[in-house]
């Protein structure tokens, strides 16, 4: 057995483990993602989440399946100097009404499925755990209009959440709220 045999089946045993947790996590997000994200947009647009395998789409990503992917590719990655299949090359695909927010969604839109994304995290986490998670957020709010940012503070009363902004005006009703100038903290 040579040295890229050795390396492939390291990678197949690891990388199709890693795939089949991410599908599954995946799985398990999509509808905590969802349902925010409807929240967000106030139900006029959907949020869709799919995992991009670079195996075969709909494919039960095994050992024996990858380990085969990367012989079939063996002589076309030694020419490119790198490894074309496994999860280092897979990818989280998401669509805003079933079109790709990375190519057509605004900035808007990109950055509210983003936060739906971390909110879905954090429902997925508080079902696990049974524990609520403290969430953090930098600057989100001047990216997001009245209607979404309102959403996104009712959504999160019940939590401990910290939110940097530069206008002090986007985030009200809150339990304390601290300045940051010339170095100094200071409560608001």
């Amino acid at each position: 057995m040579d040295t890229l045999d050795v390396w492939d089946h390291s990678l197949s045993k690891t990388g199709s483990l890693i795939a089949k947790t991410r599908k599954s996590f995946l799985e398990k997000l999509v509808p905590f993602s969802g349902d925010f994200y409807n929240g967000i947009s106030s139900g006029r647009e959907a949020l869709s989440l799919s995992y991009f395998s670079t195996i075969e789409e709909d494919a039960v990503i095994s050992e024996e399946i990858m380990l085969s992917f990367l012989k079939k590719n063996r002589a076309e990655d030694i020419r490119l100097g790198s490894t074309s299949v496994g999860p280092h090359r897979d990818d989280l695909l998401i669509d805003i009404n079933a079109m790709s927010a990375k190519n057509f969604g605004s900035q808007g839109q990109q950055r509210s499925a983003v936060l739906a994304l971390k909110l879905g995290e954090c429902a997925l986490i508080e079902q696990v755990t049974g524990q609520k998670p403290v969430v953090l957020l930098d600057d989100v709010m001047s990216e997001l209009d009245d209607l979404r940012r309102d959403f996104l503070l009712h959504r999160l009363l019940d939590r401990q959440i910290f939110i940097t902004c530069c206008d002090p005006r986007q985030v009200v009703d809150v339990d304390a709220a601290y300045k940051i100038e010339a170095g100094r903290l200071s409560l608001r």
